[in-house]
């Protein structure tokens, strides 16, 4: 595991700033993020990177879930502003159908994967820091 600069908790998530150059999101289990969260997420990124873009790693709780609004204010301009590559560790397969799903309505403008554990995704992100 990589060292880490700087942890904001907020009730739904964790974002760690890692010394390494990347920034994870870790969602808590039983969590359903709308739009506000989405806000407070981008907003966090946004003050603390400014227009730096970096990559973003994303580990999903267990039975998480977006709203439609949080999910289509995640790929705006503002939504998008930070990420130069994402990785997301998903582990069940209803994560894995939506996220195919999503994908091919939603095609990222950078590189995107799916992964089964946090180490494999961290690997395949530190490859862009």
């Amino acid at each position: 595991m990589v060292a880490t600069d700087k942890i904001v908790k907020l009730d739904f998530c964790e974002i760690i700033f890692h010394k390494a150059g990347f920034v994870e999101l870790v969602f808590g289990d039983d969590t359903f993020i709308d739009i506000s969260e989405g806000h407070q997420v981008v907003e966090i990124l946004n003050s603390y990177l400014g227009d730096k873009k970096v990559p973003i790693l994303q580990v999903l709780g267990k039975y998480m879930n977006f709203t439609k609004e949080a999910r289509e204010y995640a790929v705006t301009k503002k939504g998008l502003k930070n990420i130069l590559v994402s990785a997301y560790v998903l582990d069940s397969l209803p994560h894995k159908i939506l996220a195919n799903f999503f994908m091919k309505i939603n095609k990222p403008p950078f590189p995107t994967k799916f992964f089964a554990t946090r180490k494999e995704a961290e690997e395949w992100i530190l490859k862009f820091v």
